[in-house]
């Protein structure tokens, strides 16, 4: 939950020093699919990879 707040604000909330009035951007792709991939892979079994988790059952 804590990563996801701080890439939320870092994005959407706080401005950008380089364009104070732009107001909220987007969260760039590539930030988001990072941040997804460390939440997988900290909340998946020990021993199991991202993907790989419906073959372990």
């Amino acid at each position: 939950m804590g990563i996801g707040e701080l890439i939320g604000m870092r994005w959407v909330l706080w401005e950008d020093p380089e364009q104070p009035a732009a107001g909220p951007r987007e969260i760039p792709p590539q930030v988001f699919e990072e941040m997804m991939g460390f939440i997988e892979r900290a909340l998946a079994p020990e021993g199991a990879q991202a993907g790989n988790m419906e073959e372990k059952k």
